[in-house]
């Protein structure tokens, strides 16, 4: 999907900061900021109020420099249906290998017992 030149230009102004994307300083008005926002989520972004920006799992440079340079952006969870997943921490991963599960049915709902 192409990307209008108006909103190139807000995305052109955010900065990072380790795994985070901080949109200027500006007020962007609803439709603006829903093209931004969708943009940002199409590359793996997701606001987090707490850190006033859209933060990444992994560092954004690379996918937000592209994103800049082609002027497109594509879902690439409809594309290839992705999904990335979190790695889990030694600490949960021998948690889950040590624990027993019980697969359980009540009346066509199902509940896994950890």
């Amino acid at each position: 999907m192409k990307i209008a030149e108006n909103i190139l230009n807000i995305l052109a102004d955010c900065r990072i900061e380790g795994d985070t994307l901080f949109l200027p300083p500006i007020q962007l008005d609803r439709n603006t900021y829903v093209s931004v926002n969708k943009c940002l989520e199409n590359i793996g972004g997701k606001w987090n109020r707490k850190a006033k920006g859209h933060v990444f799992d992994l560092d954004p440079t690379e996918a937000f420099e592209n994103l800049i340079l082609t002027g497109e952006t594509e879902d690439m969870k409809k594309s290839f249906s992705f999904f990335q997943l979190r790695v889990l921490s030694p600490k949960s991963s021998a948690i889950w290998q040590n624990s027993s599960t019980v697969w359980t049915s009540l009346s066509r709902r199902a509940a896994w017992v950890i």
